[in-house]
């Protein structure tokens, strides 16, 4: 066991004066401080105009205005034009990404939408596309509240020729007390906090990010491995003493990446319960390892190690849901996640059933790998591979 100590510590020194491995392990506090610049005061992602005519501030288009720019957030910004022709113009130039002119009077407006159809604001864009679909989710969600019951009650009207009953109306008054209409939990019952509107989009790949390079990690110990094998560093250790030296240089590295990656997931606001993000990154180290040590054996040579890296990196952003799930365009792709240990982990953060199958690897892995091992004595491979 003091043996083992002892490499630990000179895996450990060794890590932290190689340039290379410290500037990667640095990317991870870069990128979380890089996005917080990015978001600085008065950035974002999408400006959105508004125009409204001058009027009595307790008028409902006025107050629609002034909640509209108060929601601002990171990624969709709100704001006031003087005149509709600035309106045009902004988005026009592209300074807006779209806009939108309020009526004089949006109140009368929306009352006689139910039965006239004519439409209570305009929408102002250079073209139609997701981004302003979105946006318009946004801005009609903000006039639904007061428009609601009067479109509710001209359906029941048309339907059968009566006003709302009061037990409809007592029934309608229960679902509005709530504006929001979609509401985001984690399947272990933690709250999202993802979704609040101080949260900056961009941060929602870091996790996935951090997971990519913690296996960026693992291999890159597998390489140092190799170097002093190669070195014939480890010509004195018995050959029993050998597998869990191995395991020492993936585990540190993943460790330090570990820690940084858990760090940034905290400080950004993405994080879930302390206790399921300690036990899941907990679960991922273990993951990397034995799938590491697996690997090791699979591709016996450092130069085809060193190959796989990037295979490997962006296997696992294409195939993983790091910056979005391409399965629903390719759903054959899910068979492909079933061998990157990146999928394992995002999609067995946020379940107890999902973190039970990360463990999955840690037992079938090492078995493999011991079949494996012997399959090569059997057929009197190279027992230095080994």
């Amino acid at each position: 066991m003091k043996n083992y100590q002892i490499w630990f510590q000179l895996i450990m020194k060794r890590l932290l004066k190689n340039p290379i491995f410290v500037l990667t392990l640095l990317l991870i506090p870069v990128m979380v401080l890089g996005i917080r610049f990015s978001a600085g005061a008065g950035s974002s992602m999408l400006k959105v105009a508004i125009y409204v005519p001058k009027g009595d501030s307790e008028r409902l288009e006025q107050q629609l205005a002034l909640r509209l720019i108060e929601s601002s957030q990171k990624a969709v910004t709100f704001y006031m034009t003087g005149s509709e022709k600035d309106l045009r113009l902004d988005v026009a130039e592209s300074r807006a990404a779209c806009g939108y002119i309020l009526p004089e009077d949006l109140d009368a407006s929306l009352r006689e939408f139910p039965v006239s159809g004519k439409p209570a604001l305009k929408a102002v864009r250079q073209k139609d596309e997701l981004r302003t679909k979105i946006i318009d989710e946004l801005v009609f969600s903000s006039i639904y509240d007061r428009m609601s019951y009067d479109i509710l009650d001209e359906f029941i009207h048309k339907k059968t020729g009566k006003n709302l009953s009061p037990e409809q109306n007592k029934n309608f008054q229960k679902y509005r007390k709530s504006q929001i209409f979609i509401e985001y939990q984690y399947a272990d019952g933690s709250a999202n906090q993802i979704l609040q509107k101080s949260q900056n989009p961009l941060v929602l790949p870091l996790r996935g990010m951090t997971a990519v390079l913690l296996l960026l990690s693992g291999m890159t110990g597998t390489l140092f491995w190799y170097h002093d094998k190669n070195n014939k560093l480890f010509v004195r250790l018995a050959k029993r003493e050998r597998y869990p030296i191995h395991l020492l240089y993936v585990a540190v590295p993943v460790l330090l990446a570990g820690l940084c990656g858990l760090a940034a997931i905290f400080l950004t606001g993405i994080s879930s319960s302390p206790a399921s993000e300690l036990l899941a990154m907990f679960l991922y180290l273990l993951d990397i390892i034995v799938f590491c040590s697996f690997l090791r054996l699979l591709l016996p040579r450092k130069e085809w190690i060193l190959a796989a890296i990037p295979v490997f990196a962006a296997g696992s952003l294409i195939v993983s849901p790091v910056f979005t799930d391409l399965t629903l365009l390719f759903p054959s792709l899910k068979y492909a996640r079933l061998f990157t240990p990146v999928s394992w982990y995002l999609e067995g953060m946020h379940s107890s059933s999902g973190r039970l199958l990360m463990l999955v690897p840690v037992f079938i892995l090492p078995v493999l790998e011991i079949l494996l091992r012997r399959l090569y004595l059997w057929f009197h491979f190279n027992e230095d591979i080994l």
